[in-house]
Order: structure tokens, then sequence, then C-alpha cells
């Protein structure tokens, strides 16, 4: 019987100590961070301060699916246990263990992800952005600066990544406040000081939100801007002399 004891013990011990299996050979292994590049983009027609407010808010990443928190309830490992791990931050993850905590994975979508990969700097001096991003950063940079250093009163110059929406009775940053209200996946920023919106995403969310703006975009109903009228008071009739 001792010896039969002995034995379990070393067995579950060894099986404390178990690592993960290799990954089978053909199989992909991690994936690579795409490199970081820097590119100066000068801004001629426009403050490079108002340029980069708008350029940070297109570049932020999206808000994952289940709400701000990214799954909380998930995360905390309500009624569960082991392990959560941390997407999209630097936090190892922690032991759920006997207390269900699950760790703080549901906490990785917190803020919609960080800062993101981009970072942005202005050189006063030069009205110039230098910006540090992905490929896909720099793209969504040089459309925004193509449309924003176009001259006012021509045409806007066509575009791949993002659409430009010259509105003409809707108030840009009002406008931009009511869709993010809907925390769609795609991007959208007004313009200081313009009647323009720009809204960053997959070419059907910028179909639909076109869509969306397009019927937003209209005069007011006016009956409901006029005053409204008060009765007319009857003047009391005089009585007639005979």
């Amino acid at each position: 019987m001792r010896h039969l004891l002995l034995a379990i013990v070393t067995v579950v011990g060894c099986g404390l100590l178990l690592r993960a299996d290799p990954p089978a050979v053909g199989k992909k292994g991690p994936k690579k961070e795409e490199p970081l590049r820097v590119k100066v983009f000068r801004i001629t027609q426009r403050d490079p301060e108002a340029v980069r407010g708008v350029l940070d808010t297109l570049l932020q990443p999206a808000m994952p699916s289940g709400g701000g928190l990214g799954g909380l309830g998930g995360g905390l490992g309500i009624g569960g246990g082991g392990e959560g791990g941390a997407p999209g931050t630097n936090v190892p993850p922690i032991p759920g263990g006997a207390l269900g905590l699950g760790g703080l994975g549901g906490l990785g979508g917190l803020g919609g992800g960080g800062l993101g990969t981009h970072r942005i700097a202005m050189d006063i001096r030069t009205k110039s952005l230098i910006v540090r991003g992905t490929e896909k950063d720099l793209q969504i940079t040089t459309e925004l600066v193509t449309v924003l250093n176009a001259p006012s009163g021509k045409p806007l110059p066509k575009i791949k990544s993002l659409r430009a929406f010259e509105l003409r009775h809707a108030d840009p940053a009002m406008l931009s406040n009511l869709l993010g209200e809907l925390e769609l996946d795609a991007r959208i920023a007004a313009v200081p000081n313009s009647k323009l919106l720009i809204v960053s995403g997959s070419e059907a969310e910028m179909k639909e939100l076109g869509e969306v703006i397009e019927a937003l975009d209209v005069k007011g109903n006016p009956d409901d801007n006029k005053p409204e009228k008060k009765p007319e008071e009857k003047k009391p009739e005089k009585s007639k002399q005979h």
C-alpha cells in the first residue's frame, strides 16, 4: 500500500510539471509583428493641431464587440476558473484557481485596445506631422492629408481607405457625436472649422455610413423652427349710437 501511494504521488507530481505539446510540423508559428515606419507630412491648408486630432481619431483601434470592458463577465470568469489571458495588454495572466476569478483577460478590451500602434509628433515651425505606424496607418494619413490639403472650393480628391463627406446642412461635430453613440467599428471624425466629416472603416461600413449621412444631411422641418402663433384676441365691439 505504501509503495502504491508513493507511485500515485509521483504520477500527480509529474502531471503538474507537464508542458504544452510543441506545435506540429507544418503549423504556422506566431504571427510576426508588422514593422513600423516613420514619415513626414506637410500641412498646407489647415491647422496642424486640428489635423493631428482628426488623424488620431481615425487611427484608434476599433472597440471590441461586447462593450467597452471587453466582456468583463467572461474575463473575470464568473463561476469559472483557470487562467485568463490579457489580449491587447502587457498584463500577464493571473490564475483564478478555486476562486473562479479567471484572471483579468476580459479587461484586455478596456478603452478600445489602448492607444494603438501609431504615434504622432508635430513640428510647428514647418507645419508638419511626423507619423510612426504601420503601412495601413501611413496610408490613412496620406489620404487624410491629401483631402485636407486640397484648396477650398474645389472637388475633394478621390481616395480609397477613407470617405470624406462635405455636409450641406448638418453640423459635422454633432453628427459625429450622434453616430458615435452607435458604437460602430468604423471611425468618424469632424474636421474643425469646416463642413467635412471623415470616415474610416471597411468598404461595407463606409458605404453604409455614407447612406446614413446622406439621409441625415437634410434641412430640418421648417415648421419646427417657427414660433408658435398666439391666438388673436378679439376686440370688444363698440356699441352703435342711434
